[in-house]
């Protein structure tokens, strides 16, 4: 949900006022310089488990928004607002629920190879250009 959210707002910016995106990017180049070491939690698996909890203070919640907004802003520049079309058809049409990793890795797949990359290198973010 959390990339879906950062991936509209990326392509609503992209095509109504393209020049203020340097300035909204400033915020999630900033969380993403911050080392994942620094942080109590910085994998996937433990963003999912403690989504919404205490365990995922503020500031570590804002280093992930930070990493998955780049990772929208990556996907928008790949395949353009193709890439929210993409996203749409492959969960919420078929109305993807639950699933687990094997199967979301699979579905990422399915939308684009950058998003296949990021889970298999988080938390480092994937080149661009894939």
């Amino acid at each position: 949900m959390e990339l879906f959210a950062d991936l509209c707002a990326y392509t609503a910016l992209a095509q109504a006022e393209p020049d203020a995106l340097p300035a909204l990017l400033t915020l999630p180049r900033a969380l993403c310089a911050v080392a994942p070491e620094a942080l109590p939690l910085s994998s996937l698996a433990a963003f999912e488990t403690h989504y919404g909890g205490e365990a995922l203070d503020l500031a570590t919640y804002l280093w992930y928004h930070g990493r998955l907004f780049r990772l929208a802003e990556q996907l928008h520049r790949a395949q353009g607002e193709g890439a929210l079309q993409q996203l749409w058809a492959v969960f919420v049409v078929p109305h993807v629920s639950d699933v687990d990793d094997a199967g979301l890795a699979a579905l990422l797949a399915q939308v684009s190879p950058l998003l296949a990359a990021a889970v298999r290198t988080w938390p480092a973010l994937p080149r661009e250009g894939l």
